[in-house]
């Protein structure tokens, strides 16, 4: 059995936080309708990733094998596309009002090209990296690894570019929904770091940015803390929004807008 170390402390906080943010993702993708949950069942994905990871760290103490490394490296590396994505799902939201007042707002399809962009650059990360699980792979990533990192900054770079055009845009908001993009200002910063620590981990190979035997305390300050930040703002924010009720005209439905928002019982 191996000793406690502090990645083994950092591990058990990180399921002290991602325990309870599960249940409250749960609830409020339940409160706001699974298809229309403002980005939160991508919170509770990222909550049960992060719960297993660490929970594959906390078992190498009993018996450490190739097998719950490759887990814990793998849910490591699944962290800022369900970020992306959840607060791509506020600003939606956000747009979605804006919409239904004014109609001067983004098309639909800017926010699912978003989505779908930000699912590439983690299939890339995944498959780079489970295809080089050896020293050499980890030591010195592949190309498709670095091409998903170059991805993230352009997401990270598209989502601010949202969030300034809709803050320009705030005039059209319903009551209550600026908090929408309260949520994503608030977190964007946090984003940046945690999306600069990835790039350097992928990039830099020394004994402050790793893969597997990290620097504890940079990882704790540009990572861990990081994603804690994001979704307690998200997931705070969250309880404070209404269950939303949307009419849709009857163009909208043609094109798709309604089918797009409405959830099992039209709630958003």
């Amino acid at each position: 059995m191996g000793s406690f170390s502090y990645a083994d402390g950092i591990s058990v906080a990180e399921l002290l936080v991602y325990f309870p943010a599960i249940f409250l993702s749960g609830f409020l993708v339940w409160r706001h309708g699974f298809k229309t949950n403002c980005g939160y069942m991508f919170l509770a994905v990222f909550s049960l990733v992060r719960i297993i990871g660490n929970a594959a760290n906390l078992a190498r103490l009993n018996k450490d094998s190739q097998g719950l490394r490759t887990t814990y490296l793998i849910c490591s590396s699944i962290g800022l596309t369900p970020l992306f994505l959840a607060c791509s799902g506020l600003l939606s939201r956000a747009n979605l009002s804006i919409r239904t007042n004014t109609g001067d707002s983004f098309h639909k399809s800017t926010f699912t090209l978003y989505r779908i962009f930000n699912v590439i650059a983690i299939v890339l990360s995944v498959y780079g990296l489970t295809t080089h699980m050896d020293a050499e792979g980890l030591a010195h990533p592949p190309a498709t690894v670095k091409v998903s990192m170059v991805m993230y900054i352009i997401s990270w770079v598209a989502l601010n570019f949202m969030l300034l055009v809709l803050i320009g845009r705030r005039s059209g908001l319903e009551p209550g929904e600026g908090r929408t993009l309260l949520a994503v200002a608030i977190s964007s910063p946090f984003l940046l770091i945690r999306t600069v620590y990835s790039v350097l981990t992928f990039f830099v190979n020394n004994d402050t940015f790793g893969l597997m035997n990290p620097n504890e305390t940079v990882q704790l300050v540009m990572d861990v803390i990081e994603e804690f930040a994001v979704i307690i703002v998200l997931l705070s924010i969250g309880l404070t929004l209404r269950v939303r009720y949307f009419n849709y005209t009857k163009a909208e439905e043609e094109a798709g807008i309604g089918a797009a928002f409405q959830g099992h019982s039209n709630r958003f």
